[in-house]
């Protein structure tokens, strides 16, 4: 029998440390590092730019600002958009008269106005201007068009 002694147990030690590692046969880290670092040296300096913009507007607190600003124009558009099918589907109702139908005429109206002052306080470029601005086009358009007798 052998005694184990600590000479056995540095010795042995020492041994399994002088051996060679073996290789994973994963990819390189080292090969994949370089090629992602070069991959980002050859964007141009505006896509960087774009891509930390991009994650400046992932983070939530930008994300609840920026949804906290379009609540209220989304909104308005969602209603008017509302009240474009109530129209419609009152047009093609032939229990429908026209009295009932100049009702959401008139709301219509007052829709596509409340739209149009809300779109001028936006900003040029704003994201929902362009929006607001084709809904309220679009509720005048059929307003103007039930007024005139198209309908009729």
């Amino acid at each position: 029998m052998v005694k184990i002694t600590d000479d056995l147990k540095i010795s042995t030690t020492l041994k399994n440390l002088s051996r060679p590692q073996s290789k994973t046969s994963g990819p390189d880290f080292a090969k994949k590092l370089s090629e992602a670092y070069q991959k980002d040296r050859n964007k141009p300096a505006a896509a960087l730019k774009n891509e930390s913009l991009a994650a400046l507007i992932e983070s939530t607190s930008v994300r609840k600002i920026m949804a906290a600003e379009l609540i209220k124009p989304i909104g308005q558009v969602e209603e008017t958009l509302g009240k474009l099918d109530e129209y419609t589907k009152a047009l093609g109702d032939p229990n429908q008269n026209l009295k009932e139908v100049s009702s959401l005429v008139k709301e219509l109206e007052e829709q596509a106005e409340s739209l149009s002052k809300a779109s001028q306080d936006l900003p040029e470029g704003h994201a929902v201007k362009d929006l607001m601005d084709r809904t309220a086009v679009i509720a005048t358009v059929e307003a103007i068009k039930f007024n005139r007798g198209d309908y009729v």
